[in-house]
């Protein structure tokens, strides 16, 4: 590659940090997988179409679950790997109830078993996280980089970190992103429940971070060019 797109100022530190990149060589632009989710999620004749085939309707809230994958889980065989951070899926489609569905999307790396199949859970595995952002109604998430697309679209994000101290030991995150953006943030499972409910309340939920939607890819031409000269 020759140039490397970011999505904000914010941005352009840490990569060329974290993989040494050179200033000129990051492109500030936004992502073409958050302007494919804006644009179609403005379009509400298509979202509606895109929840029926998912299993929702317009009473049924879709909660996407979209955790990302564990570097401890690399260097073993796929009987030792450890997925106890995650959600039991089942506990919390009871403790929401029958208007709620939940949508499991696996990381595709380093994949867990499959879920079993009761109402109310959808394996969403084979769909498109495009898709899957423009349908949902709030999502949950740990460390994965999914959430900045969500809020891009003003989607509720949920951040379920059961495994805190240890990703944090092995991988690493950035600042306190749990209590930066929307506010939703749980360690445990015991009030998941309570805290989506919340998100999908306007009156709880914080102003997510200020996004600047003036760039759209259809200029990164025009600055990949600018950039060049």
């Amino acid at each position: 590659w020759d140039y490397f797109v970011v999505d904000s100022e914010e941005a352009v530190d840490r990569f060329a940090t974290a993989f040494l990149i050179p200033h000129e060589k990051l492109i500030r632009t936004q992502y073409p997988r958050v302007d494919r989710v804006m644009r179609r999620s403005a379009d509400p004749e298509l979202r509606e179409d895109l929840r029926r085939a998912i299993g929702g309707n317009g009473e049924t809230k879709l909660v996407l679950y979209a955790p990302t994958w564990r570097d401890h889980n690399f260097p073993v065989s796929p009987d030792e790997h450890d997925y106890s951070y995650l959600i039991d899926s089942e506990m919390l489609s009871d403790q929401l109830g029958p208007g709620f569905r939940l949508l499991v999307k696996d990381h595709d790396y380093l994949r867990p078993p499959s879920r079993t199949r009761i109402p109310h859970i959808n394996d969403a595995s084979e769909w498109d996280i495009e898709d899957l952002l423009v349908a949902a109604d709030v999502l949950i998430t740990d460390y994965s980089s999914i959430a900045f697309d969500a809020i891009s679209r003003d989607l509720p994000v949920v951040w379920y970190a059961s495994d805190l101290p240890r990703f944090e030991e092995s991988r690493g995150i950035y600042d306190d992103s749990f209590q930066r953006h929307n506010g939703f943030a749980g360690l445990d499972q015991s009030s998941l429940a309570e805290l989506i409910v919340a998100s999908l309340d306007p009156n709880k939920r914080q102003q997510p971070p200020t996004i600047d939607r003036g760039l759209r890819n259809t200029d990164l031409r025009g600055l990949l060019l600018r950039s060049h000269a």
